[in-house]
């Protein structure tokens, strides 16, 4: 029999508040299990040091340093065809070894960026943008590095934005001499080592004065060569903002976030790679406020990197790098010198240090948070939220953790539950939160929380 004091404790104990499941499920997909743990997923496209002079050395130094303390999970780099390869037949990785050395010492995975051009194998120009008048050659530098590497470098990226012509597939972008590239390069990497992981080169989403938009490109490239897709195991995009808007932004600019992630999936369907995850392998919001596209203040960087990182996990984004680590420059007016989570340094050896902007404390709350969950589900239809409130549940592992945030005004989210759970911000230290009536009332911004259940 229940002691008479233990019976009327729990009869006090208050139902779990029921959600009214009325809301709305954000994108196209509310959920996904993945084969690794959330933070084996998240990581940097970075220009890592391969100099070997004090300053060079110095930088590289620092930056694997700090990878061990963010959790870094994966790190890509170019592996240039041109340094690589000056001479045709003859191959020098010493500027790549320093890159799989550092990467390899702080525990993190590579993966492989094969590109661009080079002088000797073209025709049309000497600059690294213009592509190899015949794609064997790319196929033998590609099939060259995967043997020097082996089971050190798992995962390549074959090219990088071939639809931005004017930089990377000069002087104008060809999806069909691109899609033969590809093919080229995937059939000998693939008979070099079937177990390679291989992804087209990440396609740059917007459509700018200067490239044809990747998903315009894309069906391009697979009409010209309808098994395009057979070969790659992944689809890598850039599906950065232009303007350099929140990722939940819909307007007559660009689409959401999740919107280019949809229409990704969908148009992948269309052509027989349903099955194919995105590989995210450069996103970015830059911090240069005098540039043509205005760049966003350090909180807004580091809010926007967590909450797109969180609403792709659910839609085949197997992979998140963000673009980059340190800013390559210190002028306000260009965007490209100031992607970055640490301040430009020309040389750590000497003052001023490299400053860590704000999102670099929120990507050590994200690890912290995110933990050993692997699977991750979007439930704002089931809370009965709008459009502008978000509510992620991760799981796998102990516990279970929630990511909270509103893309418009503050204000709150409930959630059902009893006890005690720990509520961690964006950046800063945990703190305890009680259930009241069966339900967690947590307040919500534009910067995301996380609510640590046991």
């Amino acid at each position: 029999m229940i002691p008479l004091t233990l019976a009327l404790l729990l009869a006090c104990q208050p139902e779990p508040w029921v959600p009214p499941d009325d809301g709305e499920t954000k994108g196209c997909r509310a959920q996904a299990t993945l084969d690794r743990p959330i933070t084996d997923t998240i990581g940097l496209s970075t220009h890592l040091s391969a100099d070997t002079d004090a300053a060079g050395q110095a930088k590289r130094d620092f930056e694997l340093a700090q990878w061990q303390q963010m959790g870094m999970g994966i790190a890509r780099r170019d592996l240039t065809w041109s340094g690589v390869e000056p001479v045709q037949g003859s191959f020098d990785f010493t500027l790549t070894d320093a890159f799989i050395d550092g990467v390899e010492s702080v525990g993190v995975e590579p993966l492989g960026l094969l590109v661009y051009g080079n002088p000797w194998a073209s025709s049309e120009g000497d600059e690294h943008g213009y592509p190899p008048d015949d794609p064997a050659d790319y196929a033998a530098y590609a099939v060259a590095t995967a043997r020097h590497y082996g089971d050190r470098i798992r995962r390549y990226e074959i090219w990088n934005e071939p639809n931005s012509g004017i930089r990377f597939w000069m002087p104008k972008e060809d999806p069909a001499a691109y899609a033969d590239l590809v093919v080229t390069a995937a059939q000998a990497l693939h008979a070099e080592d079937p177990e390679l992981e291989l992804s087209l080169g990440g396609l740059f989403l917007p459509g700018l004065a200067f490239n044809t938009p990747g998903l315009e490109f894309l069906p391009a490239a697979i009409q010209a060569q309808p098994t395009l897709l057979d070969h790659v195991d992944a689809v890598a995009v850039h599906p950065y903002r232009y303007p350099f808007t929140a990722p939940e932004i819909s307007d007559d600019w660009q689409p959401s976030w999740l919107e280019d992630l949809c229409s990704t999936l969908d148009l992948l369907e269309d052509h027989g790679g349903g099955d194919l995850p995105l590989w995210i392998t450069e996103i970015g919001w830059h911090t240069a406020p005098d540039s043509l596209f205005e760049g966003v203040s350090h909180d807004e960087q580091a809010a926007y990197m967590v909450r797109s990182f969180i609403s792709g996990l659910t839609h085949g984004q197997e992979m998140y790098l963000w673009y980059t680590f340190y800013d390559g420059g210190d002028n306000e007016a260009d965007q490209e010198q100031m992607f970055g989570l640490w301040s430009y340094d020309a040389d750590p050896t000497a003052a001023p240090e490299p400053e860590p902007k704000r999102g670099v404390e929120a990507w050590k709350n994200l690890m912290r948070a995110a933990g050993e969950h692997d699977s991750i589900q979007d439930q704002a239809a089931w809370l009965g939220l709008g459009e502008d409130r978000w509510a992620y549940q991760l799981e796998g592992g102990d516990g279970s953790t929630w990511v909270l945030w509103s893309s418009g005004e503050p204000g709150t989210i409930t959630l059902p539950g009893q006890g005690d759970a720990q509520l961690l911000p964006m950046t800063g230290e945990v703190s305890t939160v009680s259930a009241v009536d069966g339900a967690f009332e947590i307040p919500v911004s534009g910067e995301p929380c996380y609510l640590l259940l046991p």
